[in-house]
């Protein structure tokens, strides 16, 4: 203790506590520094991130988009087919009622040729 008071009663305490002062204000500015680079990156690593996140929310939008697209095409194309095999049958179906119209008109043809036979063969005698 002694050798402190020797040190203040001899004007050197003033000097070493100017230094090291000076010492801590050097210390404060390079940590100032520090935490100056360290929010710069910070916030360029943030940047980063949301433009990763706003990238792979477009894509993600992208491939649902794309999915709905195909679940789309492929019902329409059932769809599509549906109606086509629907087509199918009713024109069978409408070919079978033409075929038996046909047989019903040959039919109707024949029995109108007996009957005009008939009649003229009535009104002869």
């Amino acid at each position: 203790m002694s050798a402190v008071l020797a040190n203040m009663l001899s004007g050197k305490g003033k000097p070493l506590m100017d230094t090291i002062r000076s010492e801590i204000k050097s210390f404060i500015r390079i940590e100032q520094g520090e935490l100056t680079k360290y929010d710069t990156q910070l916030e360029a690593d943030m940047r980063f991130l949301f433009i990763i996140i706003v990238t792979a929310s477009l894509v993600m939008l992208l491939f649902a988009l794309s999915f709905d697209f195909f679940l789309y095409r492929e019902k329409q194309q059932q769809l599509e087919n549906l109606v086509h095999l629907k087509t199918q049958h009713l024109l069978k179906i409408q070919e079978e009622m033409n075929n038996k119209l046909q047989q019903a008109n040959v039919t109707l043809h024949i029995s109108e040729e007996k009957f005009a036979l008939r009649s003229n063969q009535s009104v002869m005698r």
